[in-house]
């Protein structure tokens, strides 16, 4: 899958599989918190995630997304202790 980053075509997904039967998927898309509340992309990662390890859907059937704002909220970590001086 290609897409078009600042004016140029750049591959950020791939799949392969190999002569043997293995299966692939690199992506390298993952980098932005707010990409994966997009359900078209959440699902294409995993499907993808799906078919490397040969589950494989029924007739066309999509892996049901239902994600929430809740999914997205990114806990308030402690802080990690700073060496004393």
């Amino acid at each position: 899958m290609q897409a078009d980053i600042d004016g140029e075509k750049e591959t950020v997904a791939w799949a392969w599989q190999r002569p043997s039967g293995g299966r692939s998927f690199g992506f390298t898309g993952g980098h932005f918190h707010e990409n994966w509340k997009q359900e078209r992309y959440y699902r294409m990662l995993t499907q993808a995630v799906l078919w490397a390890a040969k589950v494989e859907p029924k007739g066309d059937q999509l892996v049901p997304i239902e994600l929430t704002e809740k999914d997205f909220e990114v806990p308030n970590l402690p802080k990690k202790p700073q060496p004393e001086k």
